[in-house]
Formats: structure tokens, sequence, C-alpha cells
């Protein structure tokens, strides 16, 4: 009888990751450089180095602009202007960094699968600032892929995205949904 429950655990999972896969997998493509922050401009990056839910997606937002669909084993770039945002990764949850952000800097945000979730086979994000002297970053930024959102696609997937997303940002501001906190200090 455990046997026919694990099947079904598996079978639901295919179907999951199925489902997951098609939806938006030529929303982003091969970035052609990389970007580096100026005297006008931050650049955050949101590294996913983890295999696990390789099949899953990441959105990422900063408040209401998309950011990047987020696969494993790559790595987004965003420019950003210096000052408040408010960064957001979705999944069947949502993770949230309050951002303070310094022109000149780069800053790095680990976009994670949780690993609590596969105890009930979910796709959960979590996000966390990691600090310029991290000992993984030089290895992580050597050896992730960076990708960039096709433009005409990109703008799709934001808009059908776009009521979860307003959703998501009244539930961090109101308190309901925690979030972390990025210092300008956490650039480098």
């Amino acid at each position: 009888m455990q046997r026919v429950g694990s099947t079904m655990k598996t079978v639901l999972l295919l179907v999951v990751v199925t489902l997951g896969a098609g939806c938006s997998s030529s929303v982003m493509q091969p970035a052609e450089f990389t970007l580096r922050p100026d005297a006008n401009s931050a650049v955050v990056n949101f590294l996913r180095p983890s295999i696990l839910g390789i099949n899953f997606k990441f959105g990422i937002w900063d408040r209401e602009n998309f950011v990047g669909l987020l696969t494993a084993r790559n790595y987004v770039q965003y420019r950003a202007k210096p000052g408040s945002h408010f960064f957001m990764a979705s999944a069947e949850n949502w993770s949230g960094i309050k951002a303070d952000l310094r022109a000149g800097k780069n800053y790095y945000i680990l976009v994670a699968p949780s690993t609590k979730a596969w105890k009930v086979w979910r796709s959960v994000v979590e996000m966390s600032v990691l600090q310029p002297d991290d000992p993984n970053l030089a290895e992580w930024m050597q050896k992730l892929k960076p990708i960039t959102p096709i433009l005409e696609k990109g703008g799709g997937y934001a808009a059908e995205q776009i009521d979860n997303v307003r959703q998501a940002r009244k539930s961090f501001e109101s308190g309901v949904v925690p979030y972390t906190k990025m210092k300008a200090s956490d650039g480098r």
C-alpha cells in the first residue's frame, strides 16, 4: 500500500513539473553581456546555483516591474536606480527583500528552492541577501550562466502575473508576509 502512495506522489510531481516547464520556458534567453554598475545605477544579481527543483521557475520582481524568470544554474541581472526597492520572488509562495541600493555597487541575492518544500512536493522559494565577502560568490558567478528576459515575451508574462504581484506586494506592505532587509552597505 505504501508503494501506491509513493507512485501517486511521483505522478503528481511529474504533472506539476510538466505544467510548470511549459508555462514560460521561452520568456528568457542567454544574456549577451554582463551588466556593470555605474555612477547612476546599481546592479542586482539574482543567483540560483542549486539544481533542486530544476524544472521550477521563480518569477523575480522589483515591486510591479518584471525582472526575470529564474531557472536553476543561472542568474539574472537587474540595473536599478539608487534608493529603495522591494524585490519579490514567486513560486507557490512569495519571498521578499526590501533593499536600499547605492549607485556604483553590485548586490547579490540568493534565490533558492526551500528544502522544506520537498517533503510535500511543492515549489517554494526563499531569497536571502548574500554578503560581499561570501566565500561562494566568486565560484557561483563563474559557474552560473546569465539570462535575460526576451522583451517581446517578458511583457506578456508580466501582464499575466500582475494581479498576483500586486496582491503579494500588499501582503508584504501590510506585514502579513515577513521580508528580509538589504542595506546599502551589502553591495560591493
